[in-house]
């Protein structure tokens, strides 16, 4: 999952002149204030449609470009306040941004969803990279083996419960919860549950000794979700 969202977004997009200034020095707070597309949501269809495009859904492509933008600018700008501000815009009705999968699939995105996923994505993505390279159980439906490390909350709230503790923290206490589940999952093979738990505990180790958290890169634009042109 991890990818360089800047050369994404500058590939999908091409544009010759950014709509926001690169040496723009706000904070994610008053960038997250701009996502609000300042268009309608788009009425999409209820099927997947093959070549779906922007001109046949009636997205204004010029400010999903700025809104596109904006998103940029937030991952490059991040910091742990930032990812706080996230989470505090994560209830944000706004319509933000219209994608589609590979499937064809269109889906609106309001601010707070963007907001979210991209909160979620910043603290989980460390841990969700070591558990992709293990084989989905059989009994399992979806793609690639997955924890609901939020237990259905809304991160807003989980987060809520743990407001004492900082970001690495947080991401120390989600690698031993991985680590629980991937040792007890009967359904995973011996050396595969071995490794697995190994590559965790190595995670959950340097983030106790260096209490430096693990951020990565979120490719929100370009490999799920793209934006129709």
């Amino acid at each position: 999952m991890i990818r360089n969202l800047a050369f994404i977004l500058i590939a999908t997009f091409a544009v010759q002149e950014p709509l926001l200034s690169q040496d723009s020095k706000m904070s994610i707070r008053d960038l997250s204030e701009r996502l609000g597309n300042r268009s309608m949501a788009p009425k999409l269809p209820e099927e997947a449609v093959e070549k779906i495009r922007a001109s046949t859904l009636g997205v204004d492509v010029t400010e999903q470009k700025r809104v596109v933008e904006v998103i940029l600018q937030i991952d490059a700008a991040w910091n742990e306040n930032g990812w706080e501000s996230l989470i505090e815009r994560s209830d944000d009705d706004r319509y933000c941004v219209t994608t589609i999968n590979d499937n064809g699939y269109a889906r609106n995105w309001t601010v707070g969803e963007v907001c979210s996923h991209l909160a979620k994505s910043q603290l989980v993505d460390c841990i969700a990279d070591i558990l992709g390279s293990v084989s989905v159980p059989a009994s399992r439906e979806h793609i690639g083996y997955h924890i609901d490390f939020l237990q259905g909350e809304s991160l807003r709230e989980w987060r809520a419960e743990r407001k004492v503790k900082g970001f690495s923290e947080l991401q120390t206490e989600l690698a031993a919860i991985a680590i629980e589940i991937v040792e007890t999952d009967a359904n995973v093979s011996l050396i595969e549950r071995e490794l697995t738990v190994k590559n965790l505990a190595k995670l959950r180790r340097r983030l106790e000794r260096t209490v430096q958290s693990q951020f990565v890169r979120v490719s929100f634009i370009g490999e799920e979700y793209r934006v129709p042109r």
